[in-house]
């Protein structure tokens, strides 16, 4: 059945054609201008069934609600309002506490620079200190060198002084070179206090 429709159709329009390059130009306008106008008409009709759909849909969204919905929009409106002014609020104690948390980071930036400062000075002093106790221990070493030179000299010295008694060599006695007893210096005499009035 699709066939014989299909073949109709295509035997229509062949019929068409054919009438138009058989006759003259003022036919062929005349079937052009016809086609042109049921070619308009559809349009015409679509446009026009566009612009009732469209007027439809305004009417009905400009229909007055129902009292009960206007009560329960007033009601949403003013309960969005109150987020939005919880949320307000929220920002600004968010914002302030932002402002305070970067006042405290800059305090402990500026807190870590100067124990930063502080470290390396010590650091410095630490090595400085390291230097002299280097310098110290090696005074220290050599002065301990020097005494142990001077204790083993000191006991080489006791060691002869001994061999040269135990051979009988004389000692000789200390004798003081004068018999006058040296002058000792004359103490003033102390003031006499006397006692306060009572």
């Amino acid at each position: 059945m699709r066939e014989s429709r299909s073949s109709i159709f295509e035997s229509a329009d062949d019929e068409r054609y054919e009438g138009l390059a058989n006759h003259s130009i003022v036919d062929r306008l005349d079937s052009l201008s016809r086609l042109v106008e049921d070619f308009s008409v559809s349009r015409f009709r679509q446009a026009a069934g566009v612009v009732i759909v469209s007027l439809f849909g305004l009417w009905g969204c400009t229909r007055a609600p129902s009292p009960d919905g206007n009560g329960a929009t007033a009601e949403k409106v003013k309960a969005l309002e109150t987020k939005m002014a919880r949320l307000e609020d929220d920002f600004r104690s968010a914002s302030s506490a932002r402002d305070q948390l970067s006042k405290k980071l800059l305090a402990a930036e500026e807190g870590r620079l100067a124990l930063q400062g502080q470290v390396t000075r010590m650091t410095q002093e630490m090595k400085a200190k390291d230097e002299q106790l280097q310098s110290r221990t090696t005074e220290r070493d050599q002065v301990t060198g020097q005494y142990k030179s001077f204790r083993d000299g000191l006991k080489e010295l006791l060691a002869k002084a001994e061999e040269g008694k135990s051979e009988g060599s004389p000692t000789v006695p200390a004798i003081p070179t004068s018999n006058i007893k040296p002058e000792l210096p004359t103490v003033p005499p102390l003031p006499t206090v006397s006692e306060p009035p009572k």
